[in-house]
């Protein structure tokens, strides 16, 4: 069992933190950071837990996890400017995303808050709290699963002008209770 507590990765030109290859990490409270590509990646191993994870990119991603599963986020913050809050994507060879627990959740984002690929399924969160900086924020308490190949952007959860909108026709995981 790999065991990290406390640290800080920061980058301007690649990753903040980057987990490849292991199994049975614990992580707490380690924030990534990065000005162009991704906060914290999660790849090529499973069965980890992050307990208050922080990852902010500028452009890319907060959290890219692929190629991994059985991972479980507890009250993460992932925020993105201009990319995806997170981003769950298979890897090379067949391998996916799967079965990937969030709960208690901060996303922050001025685009998208999560993105899926075709392959990533059962995907879960619970009580995650979507919000757009300049406009507001809403918060699904119950859990959801993320179907693969989704796209949750600021059309799908709109939070503007002190009103919020949940697309369930296009996504019908999001029919669930907000506050």
């Amino acid at each position: 069992n790999n065991r990290f507590i406390g640290n800080n990765g920061t980058s301007v030109s690649g990753v903040g933190i980057h987990f490849v290859s292991v199994a049975n990490i614990t992580s707490i409270n380690e924030t990534g950071r990065s000005s162009s590509t991704t906060g914290i990646n999660v790849s090529a191993g499973g069965n980890h837990s992050f307990t208050n994870p922080t990852g902010i990119s500028s452009t890319h991603y907060g959290l890219g996890i692929g190629a991994t599963s059985g991972n479980n986020f507890t009250g993460g913050v992932f925020m993105s400017n201009s990319g995806f809050s997170i981003y769950i994507g298979s890897g090379g060879g067949g391998a996916t995303a799967s079965n990937n627990t969030f709960n208690h959740t901060l996303l922050k984002t001025n685009v998208t808050w999560i993105l899926t690929l075709s392959g990533d399924m059962q995907n879960r969160f619970q009580n995650t709290t979507f919000d757009q900086p300049t406009a507001g924020s809403i918060t699904l308490l119950p859990r959801i699963t993320i179907t693969n190949g989704s796209r949750i952007n600021t059309s799908t959860i709109n939070v503007t002008n002190n009103r919020s909108y949940v697309n369930s026709t296009l996504y019908s995981f999001l029919n669930v209770s907000g506050i």
